[in-house]
């Protein structure tokens, strides 16, 4: 029998696992300031279930209350996207960037970025990285949902929610 999780989201004080410190506060002050939220604190969801399964176990993910997201079709995961985006705005300069001026440098990238806060459907549907900012959410994992994307059977599962 799965188990349903509920989990919350650490939305104000959250520290990258891989991505510089300074390039994480940069990116949360750009998308406070274009899309009204630090999406950089949020938990991070994908349509596709081998992105997914990079991470570790599969799980379909549901905010609880009220939540925001913001996704791009152009950017799969931006934790490994931002090296590339990074390469390319500095791949002609001998002295390489400070810090601040990678920062900087990748917000600069991101504002040719096509980055979306509507249509969840097609965000899913593309694969790429969603960041979702919500209080908390329900993480059901995957083989409780049957092949036809039904969740068997549902009662006993909810049973265990706590």
């Amino acid at each position: 029998m799965s188990t349903v999780l509920k989990k919350a989201v650490r939305l104000d004080d959250r520290r990258p696992q891989e991505m510089d410190p300074l390039d994480h506060d940069y990116l949360n002050q750009y998308f406070t300031q274009e899309y009204g939220a630090p999406f950089r604190n949020a938990i991070f969801v994908s349509g596709d279930f081998n992105s997914a399964g990079y991470f570790g176990r599969v799980y379909s993910i549901f905010p609880i209350g009220e939540f925001k997201f913001l996704w791009s079709p152009r950017i799969d995961d931006l934790n490994f996207a931002h090296h590339d985006l990074l390469d390319g705005l500095f791949a002609d300069r001998t002295i390489p960037p400070t810090k601040v001026q990678r920062a900087q440098g990748l917000i600069k990238a991101l504002r040719n970025v096509d980055y979306r806060t509507t249509d969840l459907k097609a965000a899913a549907d593309s694969g790429n990285e969603i960041m979702i900012r919500c209080k908390e959410y329900y993480a059901l994992p995957l083989e409780a949902i049957d092949g036809t994307g039904m969740v068997t059977p549902l009662w006993d599962i909810m049973d265990q929610a706590p």
